[in-house]
Protein backbone atom coordinates (compact mmCIF):
# COMPACT_ATOMS: atom_id res chain seq x y z
CA UNK A 1 0.00 0.00 0.00
CA UNK A 2 1.34 3.40 -0.76
CA UNK A 3 2.25 6.06 2.01
CA UNK A 4 0.19 9.04 1.66
CA UNK A 5 1.90 12.36 2.21
CA UNK A 6 0.47 15.38 2.77
CA UNK A 7 2.24 18.32 2.05
CA UNK A 8 1.36 21.86 3.25
CA UNK A 9 2.69 24.86 1.91
CA UNK A 10 3.97 27.33 4.23
CA UNK A 11 2.38 30.47 5.01
CA UNK A 12 3.58 33.32 3.13
CA UNK A 13 5.99 36.06 5.43
CA UNK A 14 5.05 39.16 4.47
CA UNK A 15 8.19 42.31 5.31
CA UNK A 16 7.78 44.90 6.91
CA UNK A 17 8.25 47.12 3.81
CA UNK A 18 5.28 45.21 2.04
CA UNK A 19 3.08 45.75 4.87
CA UNK A 20 3.67 49.47 5.40
CA UNK A 21 3.29 49.77 1.61
CA UNK A 22 -0.72 47.72 2.01
CA UNK A 23 -1.68 49.98 5.20
CA UNK A 24 -0.16 53.73 3.13
CA UNK A 25 -2.57 52.86 0.15
CA UNK A 26 -5.24 51.85 1.79
CA UNK A 27 -5.46 54.60 3.76
CA UNK A 28 -4.84 56.77 0.41
CA UNK A 29 -7.16 54.66 -1.58
CA UNK A 30 -10.00 52.66 1.18
CA UNK A 31 -10.12 49.93 -1.21
CA UNK A 32 -8.96 46.74 -0.37
CA UNK A 33 -9.06 45.66 -4.70
CA UNK A 34 -6.78 48.32 -5.38
CA UNK A 35 -4.24 48.17 -2.17
CA UNK A 36 -3.81 44.28 -3.72
CA UNK A 37 -3.62 45.40 -7.44
CA UNK A 38 -0.90 47.97 -6.16
CA UNK A 39 0.53 45.18 -3.76
CA UNK A 40 1.19 42.97 -6.82
CA UNK A 41 2.46 45.72 -9.19
CA UNK A 42 4.76 47.52 -6.74
CA UNK A 43 6.26 44.04 -5.70
CA UNK A 44 6.06 41.89 -9.19
CA UNK A 45 4.37 39.06 -7.48
CA UNK A 46 0.83 37.28 -8.29
CA UNK A 47 -0.15 36.60 -4.49
CA UNK A 48 -1.33 39.81 -2.72
CA UNK A 49 -2.15 39.90 1.37
CA UNK A 50 -5.97 38.91 1.56
CA UNK A 51 -8.34 41.30 3.00
CA UNK A 52 -8.39 40.56 6.38
CA UNK A 53 -4.74 40.66 6.32
CA UNK A 54 -3.86 43.95 5.49
CA UNK A 55 -7.55 44.92 7.60
CA UNK A 56 -5.23 43.13 10.42
CA UNK A 57 -2.28 45.44 9.59
CA UNK A 58 -4.37 48.68 9.66
CA UNK A 59 -5.95 47.75 12.77
CA UNK A 60 -2.41 47.06 14.48
CA UNK A 61 -0.92 50.28 12.94
CA UNK A 62 -4.36 52.07 14.58
CA UNK A 63 -4.03 50.17 17.91
CA UNK A 64 0.03 50.45 18.16
CA UNK A 65 1.18 53.16 15.49
CA UNK A 66 3.52 50.64 13.86
CA UNK A 67 2.94 47.81 11.68
CA UNK A 68 5.81 46.09 12.73
CA UNK A 69 5.04 42.57 14.20
CA UNK A 70 5.71 42.41 17.83
CA UNK A 71 5.96 38.31 17.79
CA UNK A 72 9.40 38.27 15.21
CA UNK A 73 12.63 37.31 16.28
CA UNK A 74 14.99 40.04 16.31
CA UNK A 75 18.92 40.52 16.99
CA UNK A 76 18.37 42.11 20.74
CA UNK A 77 14.91 39.44 21.32
CA UNK A 78 15.73 35.97 19.57
CA UNK A 79 11.98 34.37 20.86
CA UNK A 80 8.52 35.54 20.54
CA UNK A 81 6.81 37.97 23.31
CA UNK A 82 3.94 35.42 22.68
CA UNK A 83 2.29 32.99 25.65
CA UNK A 84 5.31 31.11 26.88
CA UNK A 85 5.95 27.28 26.16
CA UNK A 86 4.83 24.89 28.64
CA UNK A 87 6.72 22.18 26.89
CA UNK A 88 9.50 23.06 28.69
CA UNK A 89 12.61 20.41 28.59
CA UNK A 90 12.17 20.07 32.49
CA UNK A 91 8.43 19.15 32.16
CA UNK A 92 9.43 16.97 29.21
CA UNK A 93 12.33 14.94 31.28
CA UNK A 94 9.50 14.41 34.27
CA UNK A 95 7.26 12.77 31.68
CA UNK A 96 9.42 10.83 29.98
CA UNK A 97 10.59 9.36 33.41
CA UNK A 98 7.00 8.85 34.60
CA UNK A 99 6.57 6.76 31.23
CA UNK A 100 9.77 4.87 31.99
CA UNK A 101 8.67 4.11 35.46
CA UNK A 102 5.02 3.28 34.80
CA UNK A 103 4.16 2.57 30.90
CA UNK A 104 0.73 1.52 31.50
CA UNK A 105 -0.63 4.33 33.14
CA UNK A 106 -3.42 6.24 31.36
CA UNK A 107 -2.64 9.84 30.27
CA UNK A 108 -5.14 11.33 32.70
CA UNK A 109 -3.59 9.44 35.39
CA UNK A 110 0.02 10.38 34.12
CA UNK A 111 -1.21 14.12 34.05
CA UNK A 112 -2.89 14.34 37.69
CA UNK A 113 0.42 12.53 39.00
CA UNK A 114 2.61 15.41 37.41
CA UNK A 115 -0.39 18.09 38.11
CA UNK A 116 -0.26 19.18 34.47
CA UNK A 117 -2.85 19.44 31.98
CA UNK A 118 -3.77 16.43 30.31
CA UNK A 119 -3.92 18.08 26.80
CA UNK A 120 -0.18 19.34 27.68
CA UNK A 121 0.59 15.53 29.06
CA UNK A 122 -0.32 14.11 25.99
CA UNK A 123 1.16 16.59 23.34
CA UNK A 124 4.28 15.65 25.33
CA UNK A 125 3.98 12.10 24.58
CA UNK A 126 3.17 12.42 21.17
CA UNK A 127 5.37 14.88 20.11
CA UNK A 128 7.75 14.96 21.96
CA UNK A 129 8.47 11.38 23.52
CA UNK A 130 6.82 9.74 20.02
CA UNK A 131 4.61 7.58 22.45
CA UNK A 132 1.43 6.40 21.49
CA UNK A 133 -1.02 5.56 23.45
CA UNK A 134 -2.75 2.05 22.77
CA UNK A 135 -4.72 -1.03 24.46
CA UNK A 136 -3.39 -4.19 23.93
CA UNK A 137 -6.33 -6.69 24.26
CA UNK A 138 -4.99 -10.20 25.43
CA UNK A 139 -6.97 -13.32 24.25
CA UNK A 140 -8.96 -15.28 26.70
CA UNK A 141 -9.85 -18.88 26.47
CA UNK A 142 -13.52 -18.04 25.31
CA UNK A 143 -11.52 -15.59 22.62
CA UNK A 144 -9.29 -18.58 21.58
CA UNK A 145 -12.37 -21.43 21.31
CA UNK A 146 -13.93 -18.69 19.29
CA UNK A 147 -11.25 -18.16 16.70
CA UNK A 148 -10.56 -21.56 16.36
CA UNK A 149 -14.30 -22.40 15.55
CA UNK A 150 -14.01 -19.52 12.85
CA UNK A 151 -10.49 -21.08 11.43
CA UNK A 152 -12.53 -24.30 11.29
CA UNK A 153 -15.24 -22.54 9.11
CA UNK A 154 -13.07 -21.22 6.90
CA UNK A 155 -11.13 -24.43 6.23
CA UNK A 156 -14.69 -26.15 5.36
CA UNK A 157 -15.63 -23.25 2.99
CA UNK A 158 -12.45 -23.75 1.20
CA UNK A 159 -12.30 -27.92 0.66
CA UNK A 160 -16.50 -26.85 -0.70
CA UNK A 161 -14.64 -23.77 -2.71
CA UNK A 162 -11.26 -23.38 -3.98
CA UNK A 163 -11.83 -19.98 -5.55
CA UNK A 164 -13.11 -18.81 -1.72
CA UNK A 165 -9.86 -16.64 -0.65
CA UNK A 166 -10.10 -14.95 -3.80
CA UNK A 167 -13.60 -13.19 -2.58
CA UNK A 168 -12.63 -12.86 0.91
CA UNK A 169 -12.17 -9.67 2.53
CA UNK A 170 -10.41 -9.21 5.81
CA UNK A 171 -9.69 -6.13 7.65
CA UNK A 172 -8.07 -5.97 11.04
CA UNK A 173 -5.61 -4.55 13.26
CA UNK A 174 -2.57 -7.62 14.86
CA UNK A 175 -0.18 -7.08 17.58
CA UNK A 176 3.28 -9.06 16.83
CA UNK A 177 5.13 -10.06 19.53
CA UNK A 178 9.17 -10.59 19.93
CA UNK A 179 8.31 -14.46 20.05
CA UNK A 180 6.71 -14.50 17.04
CA UNK A 181 2.83 -15.10 18.07
CA UNK A 182 0.39 -13.01 16.35
CA UNK A 183 -3.27 -12.11 16.98
CA UNK A 184 -4.31 -12.67 13.20
CA UNK A 185 -7.36 -15.42 12.96
CA UNK A 186 -5.31 -16.51 9.54
CA UNK A 187 -2.62 -17.71 11.57
CA UNK A 188 -5.37 -20.12 13.34
CA UNK A 189 -6.25 -21.33 10.06
CA UNK A 190 -2.15 -22.21 8.87
CA UNK A 191 -1.93 -24.25 12.32
CA UNK A 192 -5.44 -26.22 11.89
CA UNK A 193 -3.92 -27.33 8.85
Amino acid sequence: MAESTIVSTPRPQWELGQRIHCVKFYYKTGSFKKTQDSFMRQFDCEKAPSKSKIQNWVNHFEKYGTVENFNAARENRPSHLGRPKKRTAELVERVSESSQQSPKCSVRKRSQSLGISRETCRRVLMNNIRAYPCRIQILTASDKKQRRAIAVKMLEKIKETPSFLNFLWTSDEAHFHLDGKANICLLGVLQIQ
